[in-house]
């Protein structure tokens, strides 16, 4: 079974409910841009 570190999405309703609901889902739901952006100043 394949695993992903992070889903990226620009559904703005869908990294909402994912934000509220972290703990649940298991994985890093965020916007291409922020992580792109998060991964290059690290």
């Amino acid at each position: 079974m394949a695993q992903a570190d992070v889903l990226l999405s620009t559904d703005d309703r869908l990294l909402r409910n994912a934000s509220r609901h972290q703990g649940v889902i298991g994985i890093v739901v965020d916007n291409p841009v922020t992580w792109l952006m998060n991964v290059l100043q690290a």
